[in-house]
């Protein structure tokens, strides 16, 4: 059971909450774009980095597994995934372990069982 202070305390928290704000603000800016063109096997792709005018810092494509822009990258082996080196540290890059080939939520179904021999 809650006390008598406690309440009041939330209660005022709750009284607070319309009177807070969400700011934003939206920074458009110059950049310079650079298609860098990568083979990896007997496919080949090309890959966008963007350097900001006002600071001059590069920015990479987007990792396929993640979302995070990096420029340190890994391709996949079949449809030429962009990979961060957090996803991209699989190993071989086959679509079984391509994050961007096979996205989260997909992965084969296993069974945990305490007896080796249970199927």
């Amino acid at each position: 059971m809650r006390s008598n202070e406690e309440r009041a305390r939330r209660a005022a928290k709750r009284a607070l909450l319309p009177a807070e704000l969400v700011a934003a603000m939206v920074v458009e800016t110059e950049t310079d774009r650079f298609a860098l063109p990568v083979r990896r096997r007997s496919s080949e792709t090309e890959i966008v980095v963007r350097r900001r005018a006002g600071d001059g810092v590069l920015e990479g494509p987007a990792c396929a597994g993640c979302g995070a822009s990096s420029l340190r990258l890994y391709l996949c082996d079949e449809q030429l995934h962009v990979l961060c080196d957090g996803c991209g540290r699989a190993g071989r890059l086959d679509s079984e372990r391509c994050r961007g080939c096979r996205p989260q939520g997909t992965r084969p179904a296993r069974l945990a069982a305490a007896d080796p021999c249970t199927r």
